[in-house]
């Protein structure tokens, strides 16, 4: 039996960030986090989300966590990754957001394999934890979020589309459309969603 060492919700950001090589993860820099497309076609190349203290993003798509190297090709959505898993504090609440750039507006089935990689990464990622540092960290109490961010035509004012009663979710992300290097106050994405 696993003992459940006790933490706060900083230490457990602190534990998870750990596990990473410095490569794999960014920190804010003057409170801003940059999550990047690194796709020679993007048009859509980097967001900002701004007022991000405590937190950081593992960029998930260059962790190489699925790969053809391991599991027969057969499965191509085993091997789809989201650009940025962001791991934060918000109001004193641990919360995931997993994130998509896209360059036009795709349909579900283009992103929720990419989102759905993202989640089981994080998965694999508590059972490490637990496997390996001794420690649980309750996942299932954090807040996850599903947004995919998408190069909209003539974008005059952010526009987001979200059921107000449903919370996003792998299968149904929030799409929001923005143009390239927009920034997005962090509070007010998880608020809204």
């Amino acid at each position: 039996m696993t003992r459940r060492l006790q933490m706060t919700n900083q230490e457990a950001l602190d534990v998870i960030k750990n596990l990473f090589v410095e490569t794999k993860i960014s920190t804010p820099i003057n409170g801003e986090l940059t999550i990047y497309e690194n796709g020679r076609q993007a048009t859509l190349r980097e967001i900002h989300l701004k007022n991000t203290k405590d937190c950081f993003i593992v960029k998930y798509d260059e962790c190489g966590f699925m790969n053809q190297s391991t599991f027969k090709p057969d499965h191509p959505s085993l091997f789809k990754a989201c650009d940025a898993i962001i791991f934060c504090i918000n109001k004193g609440s641990p919360c995931i957001l997993f994130c998509e750039l896209k360059s036009s507006k795709p349909n579900k089935s283009v992103v929720s394999p990419q989102l759905n990689g993202g989640l089981c990464f994080f998965e694999c990622l508590s059972s490490i934890l637990k496997n390996h540092h001794n420690c649980e960290i309750p996942f299932s109490e954090w807040k996850k979020y599903f947004f995919v961010f998408y190069s909209g035509a003539s974008v005059q004012k952010r526009t987001i589309q979200k059921n107000q009663q449903i919370q996003s979710t792998a299968t149904r992300p929030a799409y929001i459309s923005t143009k390239n290097a927009q920034a997005f106050y962090l509070q007010q994405l998880l608020e809204e969603y």
